[in-house]
């Protein structure tokens, strides 16, 4: 690809990743636009557990719902693993003669060439790009050039991303914490207020103390939830839930169902 057009579409794609959008759609369209750049039929952007043991699909572009669920790898497993682990770009013209590529029994998505660069921040892996085409041979050395440029941007922004999310969410229930909290039932109340809405506020008190229980008890509250619901782990254990536009019935109702 020529040098004068590979400024621009950083451009874009900086741009796209700096947006205001949720970042989950931010990084679903960087996968979409690295795919059609590259002429890939699938970019994926994997990321390390809190563990940092295993790769999970945070975006993709060209994947199934059923293999977004079922695929992932552990460190050092698939073309995907050995690069988080070796930090280093794998780029495979025909995965039938590269001993690192695994296939997964519900793979629609036929595989015969990848091109595959770890997201990596302070030298550390925090998870890979993965590009790849049912054809032998699809991708170039230029094209991993660029897409090693890409790598640098997405890492930085996702990095960005988590130091955002470490400041505003419970560590342990991945709910937000009691500053964010407190800081956006002010807002709602005074919108709630000025448009004459109902506004509902839920609180939920934890007798367990054991982690697992915890965690558990968050999980399975947030699927109860909404989008627009804000729910939150207070400093005292207790977990703090806002319900916009909500009567008094919608409200006994899903804290029932809690």
């Amino acid at each position: 690809m020529a040098e004068d057009r590979l400024l621009p579409i950083l451009g874009r794609i900086t741009r796209t990743l700096a947006s205001k959008k949720p970042f989950d759609t931010t990084l679903k369209l960087v996968a979409r636009e690295i795919a059609r750049l590259l002429r890939a039929n699938q970019c994926s952007i994997m990321l390390l557990d809190d563990q940092k043991q295993e790769l999970l699909f945070k975006q993709s572009y060209g994947l199934t719902r059923e293999e977004l669920l079922q695929i992932r790898f552990r460190l050092g497993e698939g073309v995907a693993g050995w690069v988080v682990q070796e930090k280093t770009t794998a780029r495979v013209d025909d995965v039938t003669k590269d001993p690192r590529f695994k296939a997964f029994p519900l793979q629609k998505s036929k595989i015969a060439s990848i091109l595959c660069v770890p997201l990596l921040s302070e030298n550390q892996a925090i998870g890979v790009i993965s590009l790849s085409s049912p054809n032998e041979g699809a991708f170039s050395h230029a094209d991993q050039i660029l897409l090693e440029h890409l790598s640098i941007h997405t890492a930085t922004e996702i990095q960005v991303h988590r130091q955002y999310e470490l400041s505003v969410t419970d560590p342990l229930t991945h709910m937000y914490n009691e500053a964010y909290f407190r800081k956006n039932i002010k807002s709602e109340v005074e919108r709630a207020w000025r448009y004459r809405d109902q506004l509902g506020l839920c609180l939920i008190h934890n007798e367990t103390i054991d982690r697992e229980e915890i965690t558990t008890n968050a999980e399975k509250t947030k699927e109860v939830l909404r989008k627009s619901d804000l729910s939150a782990r207070l400093e005292n254990g207790k977990i703090a839930i806002l319900f916009p536009d909500t009567d008094r019935d919608a409200l006994i109702q899903i804290a029932s169902r809690i």
